[in-house]
């Protein structure tokens, strides 16, 4: 994988938390059923407080993981 294409994957993954975390997302997602298939079955019973702590946990874990495969490139397909 190209780091282009990295750094692509993790903008677009950047984005979609920044939009759940800071713009609104969250609030929209907490009690509607989409979020069943734009973050995990158990989501609809978060509420919108557990659906942005999610969000902060996956930012973290992609960031770390984005680091990584910057500096090692051999992980970048460590899931794929």
């Amino acid at each position: 994988m190209s780091l282009l294409l990295w750094l692509a994957l993790y903008l677009v993954i950047l984005l979609f938390c920044l939009w759940l975390i800071r713009w609104g997302g969250a609030d929209l997602l907490g009690r509607e059923y989409l979020s069943i298939f734009l973050i995990s079955h158990r989501a609809p019973t978060w509420g919108s407080e557990g659906i942005k702590l999610f969000a902060w946990l996956t930012l973290v874990a992609h960031t770390i993981w984005f680091l990584i495969g910057v500096f090692k490139p051999d992980t970048r397909y460590l899931f794929f």
